[in-house]
């Protein structure tokens, strides 16, 4: 694993931050910042990048709606990102992530992989992909492609990933 120094982790609409994936970062030497996310609440994008722009994030970890947000984020701090099943789609008719969507920022000098489970039932690995694509975003994205990978992420699939991404 390459290091990373801080890493924001965003879990996803109905989750938490889960401690084994948590300790599995802390024990490469990686200090995390894992908010409870209430995604009810009103400014929310807004409010995670007051709250953590100062905090030297140089990746973000996100997963479905949590991987929607840190697409947002990561142009926001012009940082990496590691997004698990980005639920890109539902951002559309979000008023706070839809210009982060609607237009590449080409600006952006980050990193982003983005990983769609192609047995995702949740959040349609196509439609992700078809919003990258369409919005320009593709160019900086590398988009992998996992068979047989559904919306959750088991714990062997996500250190897989994160020795060969971060």
């Amino acid at each position: 694993m390459k290091y990373q120094n801080v890493l924001l982790y965003l879990h996803g609409l109905l989750g938490s931050p889960a401690s084994d994936r948590i300790a599995y970062l802390q024990g490469k030497g990686v200090k995390i910042f894992a908010p409870l996310i209430n995604y009810d609440q009103t400014g929310l994008l807004s409010s995670l990048s007051a709250q953590y722009f100062h905090q030297n994030i140089d990746c973000i970890m996100g997963f479905s709606a949590g991987g929607l947000l840190g697409f947002c984020l990561a142009q926001q701090y012009k940082c990496d990102a590691l997004l698990f099943n980005p639920a890109l789609s539902y951002g559309l008719i979000r008023q706070d992530t839809k210009e982060y969507l609607l237009k590449a920022n080409t600006d952006y000098k980050g990193r982003q992989t983005i990983v769609l489970g192609l047995q995702d039932d949740t959040v349609n690995p196509h439609t992700t992909e078809y919003v990258l694509e369409k919005y320009q975003h593709a160019q900086y994205c590398n988009i992998l492609k996992e068979q047989d990978v559904g919306h959750r992420i088991d714990f062997s699939t996500f250190v897989r990933i994160c020795e060969a991404y971060l």
